[in-house]
């Protein structure tokens, strides 16, 4: 008898804690994180804007990589570190005209929220490069064209 009431004791003491430990991360607020981005000429200007309370680490990936590496599905193309109440901007040079997908996600520092595509809290930004083509040349013409007239 003296088992199972101490059994009983330490499962009424233990719940709370154990609830209190694997509690789901506080639920993030879609408007507290958000992710524009423009194109200026053959850059992407890709801007972070933070209204949570926590400092932030950011990544953002496009599928059709900018970077021109086609080896892989998605490139990390920014990893960016946002303060509390403000926003940031980083400029990326894209190798690869068109159209591109941005997906990207946001951690706070403190473990606490997570932002962005990869956790529902906001859709994928769409993106496109203008493309200056001549003719029917292909891309790879096209681009060595460009280089060769842009300098």
């Amino acid at each position: 008898m003296k088992t199972s009431v101490r059994a009983a004791i330490t499962a009424v003491v233990a719940a709370p804690l154990l609830a209190t430990v694997f509690a789901a991360p506080a639920q993030a607020a879609p408007e507290d994180v958000t992710l524009s981005a423009t194109t200026e000429g053959k850059d992407m200007i890709v801007t972070i804007t933070n209204n949570s309370e926590s400092k932030i680490e950011c990544t953002t990936y496009t599928s059709r990589p900018i970077s021109g590496n086609l080896g892989s599905f998605m490139f990390r193309d920014v990893i960016m570190d946002v303060e509390p109440g403000s926003a940031d901007s980083v400029r990326v040079t894209a190798k690869v005209r068109g159209e591109h997908t941005i997906d990207w996600s946001c951690d706070a520092s403190d473990g606490g929220e997570r932002w962005g595509t990869f956790v529902g809290t906001a859709e994928p930004f769409e993106i496109t490069f203008e493309d200056r083509t001549f003719g029917s040349v292909n891309v790879i013409v096209s681009q060595l064209l460009e280089s060769i007239f842009d300098s």
